[in-house]
């Protein structure tokens, strides 16, 4: 059986020390605990002190996920290439998790403590930059990334995909950051800049995009077919909409098929809903 690395052993005294701190502190925890503050720092929802133990839960999940991807994944022989990458971004998300637990339980005991929101964005707007600089390292996996049919299916739209996402995930974490220390009318509009630098949508269009021009690539790479003399006329489309057709009406011969794929709006749709 193979012995747990450093990063394992720290992992597990976080989540002991975790355990210890919420054990010691449920008993001063009123009946109810705020769970979520809104952007302007204000608790709009609370729950039971018994949910104090759930992020832990939660925390656990993330280390068996982080454990098993490697093993269960069908690209596990992609993760020796990407493995310090990948035990950084799930370890910054860990951290980001352990952070909140604290301070949720430090608010629910005395809440002069300093306001929520300043310290979850700036932990997040920091998961952001680290995100954005871990990305680009990423290769094929069904685990972490983008990760759609045409990334899945071309080593070259996958790394363009992700050296473009971690360049937004970096300009939406420097968003979030600077959002933190805003008045909340500008610390509005910064969020909504970093969501719209780092969506989906914006991904899904570059990488739609690249894989058009790497399909035109090897199209133009391929040694188009010839017709013979005597169909040369014949091959001719009919119409306007004919000229992507791949096949012929007078004869069996094939002929290269140009499409270069399903339409952008569903392509993004496609992506948002995976």
């Amino acid at each position: 059986m193979k012995k747990p690395t450093k990063g394992e052993w720290l992992f597990l005294a976080l989540w002991g020390v975790l355990f210890i701190l919420t054990v010691v502190l449920y008993p001063q925890l009123p009946e109810e605990i705020p769970l979520h503050w809104n952007i302007a720092g204000e608790v709009d929802r609370t729950g039971e002190r018994a949910a104090a133990f759930l992020p832990l839960a939660i925390i656990a999940g993330l280390f068996l996920l982080y454990k098993l991807s490697p093993k269960i994944d069908p690209k596990k022989a992609n993760y020796p290439q990407f493995s310090k990458a990948y035990r950084i971004v799930f370890g910054g998300i860990i951290l980001l998790m352990a952070a909140i637990q604290m301070l949720t339980l430090f608010q629910a005991v005395n809440s002069n403590l300093p306001s929520m929101d300043v310290l979850v964005l700036i932990g997040v707007g920091l998961l952001f930059l680290i995100i954005g600089n871990q990305i680009p390292r990423l290769k094929h996996n069904f685990f972490m990334g983008i990760r759609t049919p045409w990334t899945l299916a071309d080593d070259t739209v996958w790394w363009k995909t992700h050296r473009f996402s971690g360049k937004t995930w970096v300009i939406g974490g420097i968003l979030i950051i600077l959002a933190a220390f805003s008045p909340l009318t500008f610390r509005v509009i910064l969020i909504i800049g970093s969501i719209l630098s780092s969506d989906r949508y914006r991904c899904c269009i570059h990488i739609y995009f690249s894989a058009k021009q790497q399909r035109r690539k090897k199209m133009q790479n391929k040694k188009a077919p010839v017709c013979p003399d005597y169909c040369r006329h014949s091959c001719r489309p009919l119409f306007w909409y004919d000229r992507h057709v791949s096949f012929e009406r007078t004869h069996a011969h094939p002929v290269e098929d140009h499409r270069t794929g399903i339409p952008l709006g569903l392509a993004a749709t496609m992506i948002y809903v995976s």
